[in-house]
């Protein structure tokens, strides 16, 4: 099992952390640099939302989502100039400027052509335990500990990897969220542990995957990507195993939005409508308030 900060994790203890990309990781740095999300690329400082929820209504129907990571080229720009950028109401950009929090130092998100990059981590949690048969968590661990102790464990057997719950959690995002991100000119990338990705390769019509080593890099993106991880070799004694990238999937979405005569099951996987991109300038702009979502901005 993997915790998710292990595959992917950019956050600060400060409000916003202004950071050089040398700084960051060698794990952080080897994802931003194979989904193409470095400040090399965008030629422009990074900003890293965290936790945002974009939420719209439209008659009857509410997009209500939020999103792990969203990850986008940040700019000096003036009121105008921003609101301009994302088609947005100059008088909600002004508010919005109004309330900047100064450790961002005065930079706000603009558009550049092939982002947001939205990144989802997906994990796979454990399955239940039988505390009566010894199999779960606590008693794996102990029994573990007292190997390495050179004592003799007791007989264990651990949980192991929830994948059906976690592929129900994802099925129910992983389209509308990159419909989304598309939507709003960028793509969306899933990041889970090789389990994971095997199970769905297993039950579900997704089967295509290719090996890393087989495509370049930065990878080519689509609208929905799945990129898993796998542990490394194994190490010296006394180093951590190291996660590797794995395999990569990257495809398209067909549109929901079409005019159809009838609208079909497959309905209830995609968004209900899609946030004009407005709503998403605003959200982050937002995001960089006194209690910002705006974890970081990664410097070139």
């Amino acid at each position: 099992m993997v915790c998710p900060n292990r595959l992917f994790a950019l956050d600060s203890v400060k409000p916003t952390e202004i950071r050089p990309y040398t700084g960051l990781s060698s794990a952080v740095r080897d994802v931003l640099e194979a989904i193409g999300a470095t400040p090399y690329l965008s030629n422009r400082p990074i900003g890293v939302w965290a936790e945002t929820r974009v939420n719209q209504t439209r008659g009857e129907k509410k997009f209500n989502y939020r999103f792990d990571f969203i990850l986008n080229p940040v700019d000096r720009l003036s009121h105008a100039s921003f609101a301009d950028h994302w088609f947005a109401n100059e008088a909600s950009v002004s508010t919005g400027f109004a309330r900047l929090s100064e450790s961002a130092d005065g930079y706000v998100p603009t558009r550049v052509p092939g982002w947001p990059i939205i990144v989802e981590v997906m994990t796979a949690s454990t399955s239940g335990s039988n505390q009566a048969n010894n199999t779960g968590i606590k008693p794996a661990f102990y029994n573990a500990w007292d190997a390495s102790m050179g004592e003799t464990p007791l007989l264990s057997i651990a949980p192991g990897p929830n994948a059906r719950q976690v592929w129900g959690r994802m099925v129910s995002q992983l389209i509308a969220k990159s419909e989304a991100g598309e939507h709003w000119g960028g793509k969306t990338v899933w990041l889970m542990q090789d389990l994971l990705l095997t199970h769905l390769t297993e039950t579900t019509q997704i089967s295509r995957s290719k090996a890393v080593t087989d495509v370049p890099r930065p990878l080519p993106l689509k609208a929905a990507n799945i990129v898993s991880y796998k542990f490394g070799k194994d190490p010296p004694e006394g180093a951590t195993r190291e996660i590797v990238l794995d395999r990569f999937i990257g495809d398209d979405i067909p549109s929901m939005f079409d005019e159809l005569d009838e609208p079909t099951m497959h309905g209830i996987l995609h968004a209900p409508f899609l946030p004009d991109p407005a709503i998403l300038g605003l959200k982050l702009l937002q995001g960089q308030s006194q209690m910002p979502s705006l974890k970081m901005i990664i410097l070139p």
